[in-house]
C-alpha cells in the first residue's frame, strides 16, 4: 500500500512534463525548425495507424533528429505506445534511453522522474534509484534540482528497509545540499545500527558518503578499540579528528588515544594488589596478602627477574578503588591487577579492567562478574556451586523442610541469604525466620532471642503467666532477686530444623553457644566454605557445610613451605591467594611483555596446579575448584 501511494506521488510530480516544459529546459540540444515540428505533429496525429507502424515512424524520426530537443517528445510517445500494449519493460527501456540520448538534458529532472516512475511500476527498485542517482550526481545539474531528486529518492528508499547503503548515500547528499541537520541525524542513527562488517563495506563508498564518513570512522574506530586492535582504532580516531565534525567527539577521542598510548607502557614484572587492609575486613585482606606474597616470592622468571607487587588499601570504597587503579595504570604501569574481595570493589575493578585492557583476578563471589569481560578472571566459588549440594542434602537425605537464617549485615551476608532463601524455596522448602546482625558483632543474645521468639513483645500474656509461676516456685527469693527474671523464662518457639549462617567459624560458634543457652541443640548449623573440616571435631551441634576438597593437604609442598615460613597453617584465603599468584605468574615468567599477550595466555590456560588441587577454568574465566560436602551428625544419647 505504501508503495502504491508513492507511485501516485511520483506520477503526479511527472504530469507537469509537457511541450511547454521542454521548451524551457536548459540543454545543449538544437531548437527544431518549423518544418521539423510539422513533421512531428503529423506523426503524433496518426493514431489510426497500427502501433507497430507508428513505432517504426518514431524510430526513424529519433534517428534523424536525435540531436534536436524535439526528439525527446518522440521518446515519450514511443514509451506510451509500449505501455498501451502492456509492455512495461519496453517502455522503461525507452525512458532510460531518453536519459542517455545524444540530446544532453542534464537539467531536466522531469525526464529522470519519468524513467524512475516506470521502473518503480515494474518493481525494479534499484534501477529506479540509479536513474535518479545519475541525475543527482551530475555537476551540471542545478543544486535545487539535485535536492528535489534526492527527496524523491528518499520518499522511496525509506520504505525499502533493505536498502541501507542507498539510504546513507541519499541522507549524506541531502545534508550537503540543504545543510538541514535532520538528514545528518537520520544518517547517524542508521549507522548506529550497522555491524562492523557493514560499516567497513560502506566506508568504501566514502566519496558518496562525504557528510557521514566521520561517523563511520567514529564507529569503526570504537569497534576496533573494544576489540583491543589499538593501531587500527587510533587510525580511525585520527581521521575523525581531522573532519569538520570533530567537535562532536574531540575530547572523547583524545582521551582514548591517550589511553592507547598509555596501554603500550607497562612494567611486565609489577602487579597491582587492591585489598581491604583497614576496617572490618582487614583480617581477610591480610590473609590474602600473605598468600600472594608467598606465591610471588617463590621464584622469578627465567631471567631471574623477580615479580613485585604494589599494594593499595581499598578501604572498601569504590571511589578510592577507582583512584588507586588510575594511579597503578598511569603512573606505575602495572601489567595486571589482583584483589576485589567485596562485590562493590570487584565491580569497579572489573569495569576498569575492561577499560584499560588490564588482566585482573578477582576474589569476589559475585555471580557472573567475569561474564562478557575478556580481561576479568574470577578466583571464587559461585553461589550456585556452593549452595546446590547444601540444598540437595537438606531436602534429600535429611528431609528438612523448614530452615531459618542468621546473617551479617554486609554484601556477602545479604547476597548469600538471598541466594539460599531463593534456592531453598524453589526446592519446596520454607524459610521460617531471618535475622540480621551487625558485621563483626559477637554478642548474639538479642538476635538469637529474636530468632527463637523469646522477646516479650507479642507474647505478653505468656510472659506474665511464666513470671507468676516463677515467683510462686521461688518464694524464698529476696525482693531484689524477684525483680531479676531469668532471660529464658519463656520457652523458645523453634519452627525450623536447620539454621543457615553465611559467616565465619567464630560467628558460628558464638551463635551456637547462645542457641545452647536457650535450650536448642539438635538442629543442623549450615554454612559455606568459610568453615573447614577441622572445626567439626568435638562440636556439640550437627554441622553441614561445603568446602574445597583438599586431600592430603598437610602433605603438600605448599602447606609445608607456608607453615615453615609463617609458623602457622595456611587457611582458605591464603590458599586462594597463592593460587592467583601461581596462575598469573606462569605466563609472566614465560617472557610475556604486554597486557594483551598476558590476557591471551591466561585465557588459553585450561588448568593449572594450585596449592592442593588441579584447578580448571570455565569458559567464563572462573576458577573451578573441586568441592565437597562435609557433615557430622550427633550420636543418639
Amino acid at each position: 500500500m505504501k508503495k502504491l501511494i508513492f507511485f501516485f506521488f511520483l506520477f503526479s510530480s511527472c504530469q507537469s512534463l509537457n511541450h511547454s516544459s521542454l521548451s524551457s529546459t536548459k540543454s545543449k540540444a538544437k531548437k527544431s525548425s518549423p518544418s521539423v515540428e510539422k513533421t512531428w505533429t503529423q506523426i503524433e496525429s496518426q493514431t489510426q495507424l497500427p502501433i507497430a507502424q507508428r513505432l517504426q515512424q518514431i524510430d526513424q524520426f529519433i534517428q534523424t533528429y536525435q540531436k534536436e530537443e524535439i526528439a525527446l517528445l518522440a521518446y515519450f510517445l514511443k514509451a506510451r505506445l509500449y505501455l498501451k500494449e502492456n509492455k512495461q519493460q519496453k517502455a522503461c527501456e525507452v525512458y532510460h534511453e531518453a536519459t542517455q540520448s545524444l540530446v544532453i538534458y542534464t537539467s531536466s529532472l522531469e525526464i529522470y522522474q519519468k524513467s524512475a516512475e516506470c521502473y518503480l511500476k515494474n518493481r525494479q527498485w534499484k534501477k529506479a534509484f540509479d536513474v535518479l542517482e545519475s541525475f543527482s550526481q551530475s555537476s551540471k545539474v542545478p543544486k535545487p534540482d539535485r535536492e528535489k531528486a534526492r527527496l524523491i529518492q528518499w520518499s522511496f528508499i525509506k520504505k525499502n528497509k533493505l536498502a541501507q547503503k542507498q539510504q546513507l548515500i541519499v541522507l549524506s547528499s541531502l545534508f550537503e545540499l540543504s545543510k538541514d541537520i535532520q538528514w545528518k541525524q537520520k544518517g547517524m542513527a542508521l549507522i548506529d545500527k550497522l555491524s562492523l562488517k557493514e560499516q567497513l563495506e560502506y566506508k568504501k563508498e566514502q566519496k558518496r558518503l562525504r557528510a557521514l564518513v566521520f561517523y563511520l570512522d567514529y564507529h569503526i574506530g570504537n569497534h576496533f578499540f573494544k576489540m583491543k586492535k589499538f593501531d587500527l582504532a587510533q587510525t580511525y580516531f585520527k581521521q575523525v579528528l581531522k573532519s569538520s565534525q570533530s567537535h562532536l567527539f574531540e575530547q572523547e577521542l583524545k582521551n582514548k588515544i591517550l589511553l592507547i598510548n598509555k596501554t603500550d607502557q607497562i612494567n611486565p614484572f609489577l602487579i597491582g594488589v587492591i585489598l581491604p587492609l583497614s576496617g572490618e575486613r582487614k583480617v581477610l585482606g591480610e590473609k590474602i596478602l600473605r598468600g600472594l606474597s608467598f606465591g610471588f616470592s617463590k621464584e622469578g622468571d627465567q631471567r631471574g627477574q623477580a615479580i613485585q607487587i604494589i599494594i593499595k588499601d581499598s578501604k572498601n570504597h569504590p571511589d578510592t578503588v577507582s583512584s588507586h587503579i588510575d594511579n597503578l595504570f598511569y603512573r606505575h604501569h602495572v601489567v595486571a591487577l589482583i584483589g576485589g574481595l567485596s562485590s562493590e570493589v570487584a565491580e569497579v575493578m572489573a569495569k576498569k579492567a575492561e577499560k584499560f585492557s588490564l588482566p585482573t583476578v578477582l576474589f569476589s563471589q559475585s555471580q557472573g562478574i567475569s561474564l562478557n569481560r575478556r580481561f576479568v578472571f574470577q578466583n571464587a566459588l559461585s553461589p550456585d556451586q556452593l549452595l546446590s549440594p547444601l540444598i540437595k542434602e537438606l531436602r534429600g537425605s535429611l528431609k528438612i523442610n523448614k530452615v531459618a537464617i542468621m546473617y551479617p549485615d554486609d554484601s556477602y551476608g545479604e547476597k548469600y541469604q538471598d541466594f539460599f532463601e531463593e534456592s531453598f524455596m524453589k526446592s519446596g522448602g520454607k524459610v521460617t525466620k531471618k535475622v540480621k546482625y551487625k558485621l563483626g558483632e559477637f554478642d548474639f543474645k538479642d538476635e538469637v532471642k529474636e530468632l527463637l521468639h523469646l522477646k516479650r513483645k507479642g507474647r505478653e500474656k505468656e510472659f506474665d503467666l511464666a513470671k507468676k509461676k516463677f515467683l510462686e516456685e521461688n518464694k524464698t527469693l529476696s525482693g531484689r532477686s524477684k525483680k531479676l527474671i531469668p532471660e529464658n523464662i519463656l520457652s523458645p518457639k523453634q519452627n525450623f530444623n536447620a539454621l543457615f549462617i553465611p559467616d565465619s567459624l567464630l560467628a558460628r560458634d558464638k551463635i551456637k553457644d547462645y542457641l545452647k543457652y536457650f535450650g536448642i541443640e539438635d538442629i543442623y548449623l549450615v554454612g559455606l566454605n568459610l568453615w573447614n573440616r577441622d572445626s567439626m571435631k568435638g562440636k556439640d551441634f550437627p554441622l553441614l557445610f561445603v568446602d574445597i576438597e583438599d586431600k592430603n593437604k598437610s602433605q603438600s609442598s605448599f602447606y609445608r613451605s607456608f607453615f615453615k615460613s609463617y609458623g602457622q597453617a595456611p587457611g582458605y584465603f591464603e590458599q586462594k591467594a597463592y593460587n592467583s599468584a601461581v596462575f598469573i605468574k606462569q605466563p609472566i615468567a614465560s617472557k610475556v611483555k604486554s597486557r594483551l599477550l598476558l590476557q591471551e595466555s591466561l585465557e588459553k590456560t585450561r588448568s593449572f596446579q594450585g596449592a592442593y588441587n588441579t584447578i580448571a577454568l570455565s569458559k567464563d574465566r572462573v576458577f573451578q575448584y573441586p568441592i565437597k560436602l562435609y557433615k557430622n551428625k550427633l550420636k543418639k544419647k
